[in-house]
């Protein structure tokens, strides 16, 4: 409509016209980069900033946080032995115990499996030896 040029609006003339070098973008060099590239490059240097002029999601907010994993590693207390796990270490001693969790699970697999309900058992094929192409 008005091709290079763009009318002023900031309540001057309506017939005034800016030329395409003033206005907001006249700092910007005639490759098309800003004329404050170098200094933007240096405060970044100085004040160990990550120079990012396209204004590029990085992550570098999420990276600069400490890590969560230790405080909540912390905050649960430390997971005590299993009755599988005494039961192995004990082992030498002989004693003798029963595993309810252990015992519970298995009757109620064994309902599952009387409805049809259980995943199905693997496979205890040993696996085909693989046959040559080509070859009669």
């Amino acid at each position: 409509m008005y091709g290079d040029r763009v009318p002023r609006q900031n309540g001057s003339a309506a017939s005034e016209v800016i030329e395409p070098h003033e206005g907001p973008y006249s700092g910007y060099c005639s490759n098309g980069q800003d004329a404050n590239t170098d200094q933007l490059q240096a405060q970044c240097e100085i004040f160990s900033t990550t120079y990012n002029p396209d204004g590029i999601r990085m992550g570098n907010k999420i990276l600069r946080q400490r890590l969560r994993g230790p405080s909540l590693a912390k905050y649960y207390p430390p997971r005590g032995p299993s009755i599988r796990e005494l039961f192995k270490q004990f082992k030498h001693l002989e004693l003798e115990g029963e595993n309810e969790e252990f015992e519970d699970w298995q009757e109620y697999l064994a309902g599952r499996r009387q409805r049809g309900k259980a995943p199905p058992k693997k496979k205890r094929v040993p696996p085909a030896a693989p046959h040559e192409k080509g070859k009669k």
